[in-house]
């Protein structure tokens, strides 16, 4: 567990407890590329359970109760970047430091991630090159500026919270079995997906891909999405400070029903979590009902303007 520091004791005296006090917005959106910024639900902040719209006070409360904190994003999307570190700034201004583990960090990229610690004065525009940022197959490092940058500068260490690259590819073609068996009884793997899940993580990885994969591929795939998830229970749990941990990562990945919030159960994190949800606004849909949101809360946002997901993944294969 990271404990407190002379630095963290100045920002409690300099900030104050609790949250009282106007809660600052969210900057405006940098990008110009944003589609659907006029739609009634952008910047709504909505409470699954009780099923009516919070204001930012409010929304900071439930994370204020809660010990394990999952800020789901559309990868690809800038504006969800950009809440996650306004997320990470209001937390360190209720004088809360959690970890913020990465799925975008690899365990093949925490020995870089020592390396950037161990530097005298941990400088987060030096990140991407102890973290070979450029060959990590993510989106460009401007991206997840804001979120590493909001972090290193009140001091919230970051952790990985992914298989290593080498291992992901030998899962494609063994799934759990290419795993280390102390990995398997760490995560408390069960001897095949369970039941109750499988038929939705197939489907999940099956529309993903276009239909393009054949039976086996689905299964191993489905099998790397519910480690992928232990995992990040898991790295959450080992990794979070005395005020927690925040995982940034993808939406899916932030599911309630078989996500990193259902691993944190399963695995014994007796600790509160709260799930948020970065959904993109669709021009069809102004009632949040109308989405599919199995999250805690969800913050509607701008969407981009994408081609079409399986013309361009058949344009590569």
């Amino acid at each position: 567990m990271v404990t407190g520091s002379p630095f963290r004791l100045a920002l409690i005296l300099l900030l104050g407890l609790g949250l009282a006090g106007c809660t600052p917005a969210p900057p405006p959106p940098r990008s110009p590329d944003l589609a659907f910024a006029d739609h009634p639900l952008v910047d709504r902040i909505w409470s699954v359970a009780q099923r009516r719209f919070l204001n930012r006070h409010e929304f900071l409360t439930v994370l204020a109760g809660s010990h394990f904190i999952i800020l789901g994003e559309a990868h690809d999307n800038p504006r969800h970047h950009e809440l996650q570190a306004w997320v990470l700034r209001a937390i360190a201004e209720q004088a809360r430091f959690p970890a913020v583990a990465m799925e975008m960090i690899g365990e093949d990229q925490a020995g870089g991630l020592r390396l950037f610690y161990a530097e005298p004065r941990a400088n987060a525009d030096k990140l991407p090159f102890f973290l070979n940022w450029a060959e990590s197959g993510w989106p460009d490092w401007t991206l997840y500026a804001p979120v590493a940058n909001t972090a290193v500068r009140f001091q919230m260490p970051l952790a990985w919270a992914n298989f290593s690259r080498g291992l992901v590819v030998a899962m494609h073609d063994q799934g759990w079995a290419a795993l280390p068996p102390e990995t398997r009884t760490d995560l408390a793997l069960p001897p095949a997906l369970p039941a109750a899940l499988r038929p939705a993580l197939i489907a999940d990885i099956a529309d993903n891909h276009c239909g393009s994969l054949p039976p086996d591929k689905i299964e191993h795939f489905a099998q790397i999405q519910f480690a992928r998830d232990a995992l990040m229970a898991r790295r959450m749990m080992d990794a979070a400070t005395d005020d927690g941990a925040v995982l940034i990562t993808g939406a899916g990945h932030a599911r309630t029903d078989r996500g990193v919030p259902y691993h944190l159960e399963r695995l014994g994190a007796r600790s509160a979590v709260a799930s948020v949800g970065f959904v993109e606004v669709a021009t069809d849909k102004a009632e949040p009902q109308s989405y599919e949101l199995p999250f805690d809360l969800v913050w509607f946002t701008p969407g981009l303007r994408r081609a079409d997901p399986c013309e361009t993944f058949r344009a590569r294969r």
